[in-house]
């Protein structure tokens, strides 16, 4: 009797984290918006963002080296191929960042598990039971 009464509880709890994950995929969006590696960071993945913020400084810092700083010169010559390499590398670092903020994916086989956690302690529980009786 008691195992049916904590059952709904969990769902409850699992129901309770899934709505509260909506916001913090927002959130997660717009910080790796703003620069690569942030949005993992908020997610708590501390490693996989200090990889995406050194990868993406180091990218920026390059691309600014490149430009000349003279806005005649930039006017008068197409920029380099490197230039636009870089660029380009920068770019698909941001966009792969955005695609696995650590909201995407994550949060998703977060949401996934929880339920699979609950059912296996609920197993734990009825083993326990029966091992009781």
């Amino acid at each position: 009797m008691n195992e049916r009464k904590r059952l709904p509880a969990r769902r409850q709890v699992a129901d309770d984290r899934a709505m509260t994950a909506a916001p913090r995929k927002l959130v997660a969006l717009i910080l790796s918006g703003i620069f690569p590696g942030l949005g993992q960071i908020y997610n708590r993945q501390p490693i996989k963002g200090a990889a995406f913020l050194a990868v993406g400084g180091l990218l920026s810092w390059l691309v600014g080296r490149a430009i000349p700083l003279d806005v005649d010169q930039l006017m008068s010559a197409p920029p380099g191929i490197s230039v636009v390499l870089l660029s380009c590398l920068l770019l698909a670092i941001w966009i792969w960042s955005v695609m696995t903020r650590g909201g995407l994916r994550s949060a998703e086989r977060i949401r996934r598990a929880v339920p699979a956690i609950a059912s296996a302690s609920d197993r734990t529980d009825r083993r326990s039971l029966r091992s009781l009786r």
